[in-house]
């Protein structure tokens, strides 16, 4: 039994591929509000995975997803050789996960990949908290950085989301492609992490969104374009009137929605910068950009079209020049 406990502990602090691998989505909970707790969690839950591998206990069937996992403060480099990264699990788990390491301060595990496939059709199991376990293609926190050049982005089933990004994180998606066929949602950042798209495809199904809020950024560059079935752009504060305002800067790319949402919409200290952007917003309900609550817009150049409200302006400042709008 001793021995065991040895042989766990050595699994337990990366040297096997199995807790990458398999026990990726039982070390992270992004819904955790303790960092502290995190760990704790972390650990025993690492310990536990590495206990059951020892000893033989996963199965074939359970070792069918490809999952991935970086917590180490190291700089790691992928290419199109990596196998496809997948999680189909029910629980929170997650395709791909870098977070950075606990010590004095937090210390960052970078990520770079080219032709890198990831993908989730996870998710659905219940939460004892109430709802239902949401799985994600990509999870980041605590300052992890991840920079994927001609990535594959895939999620299919309910209960998925593409990106959770959170405490810091950062994400650059550079001529990538992000298929969304699920209802939670095409991104959530949070807590003061940023996301890039660089020439980048997003395509999302259903009422999808991309949620940028607790002093989060969302930059869309180069010709990106974000095309949104029932979803939007959600740029927002928080919950509570210290959080932190939200930043969407959207130069030389599109968005477009064909939901009753406004296809970008900001609230509760929100910055908007939309440069030589071409905003499209197909339904009679909402607006093709809506600033509320404290939001600064500011719109130069670009084309704004919609079936309902072109720029709807509540209790917020609004600049705008050059553009041209028809609604």
């Amino acid at each position: 039994m001793r021995n065991m406990y040895v042989v766990a502990s050595e699994l337990a602090r990366g040297h096997s591929k199995v807790k990458a691998q398999v026990c990726a989505s039982e070390i992270h909970s992004p819904n955790q509000k303790s960092e502290y707790g995190q760990i704790i969690k972390a650990t025993r839950a690492a310990l536990a995975c590495a206990v059951a591998a020892a000893l033989g206990f996963f199965s074939p069937l359970a070792m069918a997803d490809n999952q991935v996992s970086y917590a180490d403060a190291q700089t790691h480099v992928l290419d199109a050789s990596t196998p496809p990264m997948s999680y189909s699990g029910t629980d929170e788990g997650a395709a791909l996960y870098v977070s950075g390491v606990a010590t004095v301060g937090w210390q960052p595990t970078t990520v770079t990949g080219t032709g890198l496939v990831i993908e989730t059709s996870g998710g659905g199991a219940d939460d004892p908290d109430g709802g239902k376990y949401v799985s994600n293609a990509i999870s980041l926190d605590h300052y992890a950085i991840l920079e994927l050049t001609d990535a594959k982005i895939t999620t299919t089933g309910i209960y998925t989301q593409g990106i959770s990004a959170a405490d810091g994180s950062k994400l650059t998606l550079t001529d990538s492609t992000l298929t969304i066929d699920g209802n939670f949602g095409v991104m959530t950042l949070y807590t003061g992490s940023e996301a890039t798209l660089d020439g980048t495809i997003v395509e999302a199904a259903n009422s999808s969104s991309a949620q940028v809020q607790q002093g989060s950024t969302l930059n869309v560059l180069d010709g990106s374009t974000i095309t949104l079935a029932q979803g939007q752009i959600n740029v927002v504060a928080g919950n509570t009137a210290t959080d932190e305002g939200s930043t969407l800067n959207l130069p030389d790319s599109s968005v477009s929605s064909a939901g009753t949402m406004s296809t970008i919409q900001g609230t509760n200290k929100a910055a908007l910068n939309l440069t030589n952007a071409t905003i499209t917003h197909t339904n009679a309900s909402g607006a093709a950009v809506q600033a509320n609550n404290a939001t600064t817009l500011d719109i130069t150049g670009g084309n704004i079209t919609s079936a309902g409200t072109g720029v709807y302006i509540l209790a917020s400042d609004a600049r705008i020049d050059g553009a041209t709008i028809n609604a």
